[in-house]
């Protein structure tokens, strides 16, 4: 016959769902300790305190990890794929972005040293408009562009050329824009 419960056990069930770490030990420690002293009850007590401070102590790191990923965005499209507009080192894309409608907008900046004259973008076979743009050095412009429809979240890839000139000079550019229907 039993005559007392393991102090340990007691402690071992309390800290499994308070400090589920002190709980799993606390709960090896009592299950030991009864062991060896068959007199002493709380076995049952110690497996439940070491079951559920195993769980715990995996699944409590898992949610503060989950929940840490969709509060930082980890699990939106967008996240997985790095969005990119480049054309040259001097004529920079600011911002863009490509509505489901198929409407893209892009601001281009000119880090050139020159003005950039009689400018044409070209998202794949589609011009931007307006056509025959100027950028001053160190301005922006803002282009419209028809690429075609897609669905909210999926990816947008094209390649894109520009013609302008330079001191009456032609130069082309070519490069691409990746992102996501918005």
């Amino acid at each position: 016959m039993k005559s007392e419960t393991s102090t340990w056990a007691i402690l071992a069930i309390i800290f499994a769902f308070l400090f589920p770490i002190l709980g799993l030990i606390f709960g090896i420690v009592a299950y030991m300790q009864i062991k060896k002293n068959p007199k002493l009850g709380g076995r049952s007590l110690a497996i439940a305190a070491i079951i559920i401070g195993v769980i715990l102590n995996i699944i409590i790191p898992i949610v503060v990890i989950g929940i840490l990923l969709f509060y930082y965005g980890a699990f939106t499209p967008k996240s997985y794929l790095p969005e990119i507009c480049e054309i040259s080192d001097d004529v920079v894309c600011e911002e863009w972005n490509v509505k489901t409608n198929g409407i893209a907008h892009l601001t281009l900046g000119n880090y050139y040293a020159n003005d950039l004259t009689k400018g044409n973008l070209r998202i794949e076979q589609d011009y931007c408009i307006p056509r025959n743009f100027d950028i001053p050095s160190y301005g922006d412009i803002t282009l419209t562009c028809t690429v075609g429809g897609g669905i909210r979240g999926k990816t947008f890839r094209k390649p894109i050329e520009m013609v302008y000139e330079v001191d009456g000079l032609e130069a082309k550019n070519y490069g691409r824009i990746i992102t996501v229907y918005r």
